[in-house]
C-alpha cells in the first residue's frame, strides 16, 4: 500500500508539472544557428557547418523571454511536491506506528475490528495536517538547493580555505536541519501540532535523549542502506549464473560475445530492480524506526507506559491531550496545519 500510495500520489503532483514543463518549451519560435560560419549560404542542411568544420543544424528553437523563468520555478515545484510525497509517506507510517505504540493493550477499537489505522493516517496527512506536510516539505526543499549550489562549487575544484570550511559547516547544518525536519513530521503525526511547533518540541525531545537520537541518526540508515546495496549485489550475481547457465547459453547460434551481453544485461537489470525495491523497504523501515524512537522518547519523558490511557489517532475523541495534560500542548492526531 505504501508503494501504490507513493506511486501515486507521485503521478498526481509531477504529471500537470511536466505537461505545463511541456507546454511552456513550445512557446518560442525557429532562429538561425549562431554556431553556423556559412553566412547563410548553404543550400542543403548537411552545408550548415560550424568553424571546426562539423555539420550542425541550420537552425534552432530559441523560446520565449519568460520560459527559462518559468523553467526554473517549475524545477522547484517539482521538488517542493517530490519531497511532499515523502512527507506524506512519512506522517502516514508514524501515524501509524503511533496508534499501534499509545493503543491500550485492553482495548478494543471503538470503530469496529475492520477500522485502518493507515487510511486514518493518510486522511489526516491529506486534511488538517497538509499545510503542516507543505511547510516541512518546504524546508527540504529549500535544503536540496542549497546542497546543490555547495555540490556545484565543489566540482568547480574551489581552493579557497575559507569557502571549503564554509561549505564543510554548511553541509553539517544541512543535515540537522533534515534530521529536525524528519522528526518533527514525525511528532506532527502523533500530537497534531503545527509543523514549526513541533520542530521545537523536537528539538527539545531530542536534546534531553541527545546519544539515542544520534545512534538513530546515523546507525539505522548506514546498516539498511549497505544491506540493500550487497544483497541487490548478490541477487544480480545470482541471476547473472542462473540466466547464463539456463537461458543465453542454450540460445542456437549465439557467438559467445552476445550470451556474454545479453547475460551482463540480464544480471544489471536484476541488480537495479533489487536495489529499487529493497531501497524503498528500507526507507519504510527507517520510517518506522523514526516513529518508534519518538513514541518511546514522550513515552519515556511522560513517565507513562505504552499500555497506558493515551488516546490514538484512531479514537474518535482525538482532541484530548495526552494522560494528565503533562505534554502541555498538542493532540493526538488533532488538527495539525
Amino acid at each position: 500500500m505504501a508503494l501504490g500510495l507513493q506511486l501515486g500520489l507521485a503521478a498526481v503532483l509531477e504529471i500537470p508539472l511536466l505537461l505545463a514543463v511541456g507546454g511552456a518549451m513550445r512557446n518560442g519560435t525557429l532562429v538561425y544557428n549562431s554556431a553556423r560560419v556559412d553566412q547563410g549560404s548553404a543550400a542543403r542542411a548537411d552545408q550548415c557547418v560550424n568553424s571546426d568544420g562539423d555539420s550542425v543544424n541550420c537552425c534552432e528553437w530559441q523560446v520565449e523571454a519568460w520560459v527559462n523563468g518559468y523553467l526554473v520555478v517549475a524545477f522547484i515545484a517539482m521538488l517542493w511536491s517530490m519531497f511532499l510525497v515523502f512527507q506524506i509517506k512519512m506522517f502516514t507510517v508514524a501515524g501509524t506506528i503511533a496508534q499501534w505504540y499509545f493503543q491500550p493493550t485492553s482495548a478494543t477499537d471503538e470503530q469496529g475490528p475492520n477500522r485502518s489505522r493507515t487510511l486514518t493516517s493518510l486522511r489526516f496527512a491529506l486534511g488538517p495536517s497538509l499545510g503542516s506536510l507543505c511547510a516541512g516539505s518546504a524546508v527540504l526543499t529549500l535544503v536540496s538547493i542549497v546542497r546543490r549550489m555547495l555540490q556545484k562549487l565543489r566540482r568547480d575544484g574551489t581552493t579557497n580555505l575559507f569557502a571549503a570550511c564554509l561549505a564543510a559547516c554548511l553541509s553539517l547544518l544541512l543535515s540537522l536541519v533534515e534530521f529536525v525536519t524528519q522528526f518533527a513530521t514525525v511528532r506532527a503525526a502523533i500530537t497534531g501540532e503545527a509543523f514549526f511547533t513541533a520542530g521545537r518540541n523536537v528539538v527539545a525531545l531530542l536534546k534531553r535523549n541527545l546519544m539515542d537520537a544520534f545512534g538513530v541518526w546515523w546507525l539505522p540508515p548506514l546498516v539498511l542502506q549497505s544491506s540493500s546495496f550487497l544483497l541487490a549485489v548478490a541477487w544480480g550475481f545470482l541471476a547473472y549464473k542462473i540466466s547464463s547457465a539456463t537461458t543465453w547459453s542454450r540460445m542456437a547460434g549465439w557467438s559467445p560475445e552476445q550470451v556474454y551481453s545479453m547475460t551482463l544485461l540480464t544480471a544489471v537489470l536484476a541488480f537495479l530492480a533489487g536495489w529499487a525495491v529493497l531501497s524503498f523497504l528500507a526507507s519504510l523501515l527507517l520510517n518506522v524506526i523514526d516513529a518508534l524512537f519518538v513514541c518511546f522518547a514522550m513515552d519515556r519523558e511522560l513517565g507513562q507506559v505504552s499500555g497506558g490511557d493515551e488516546v490514538t489517532h484512531g479514537s474518535e475523541e482525538g482532541t484530548k491531550h495526552f494522560q494528565g495534560g503533562r505534554t502541555g500542548e498538542g493532540e493526538i492526531l488533532g488538527g495539525g496545519g
